[in-house]
């Protein structure tokens, strides 16, 4: 149990990076 809370985390996390980056991405172009 305890490992797959460990995978949804770290999945929901590197989800929530990319989406950053993203957006960064698209600050960095509209500029």
């Amino acid at each position: 149990i305890y490992i797959y809370i460990y995978i949804k985390v770290k999945k929901c996390t590197t989800l929530l990076l990319f989406l950053f980056i993203i957006i960064i991405e698209v600050q960095f172009w509209l500029l």
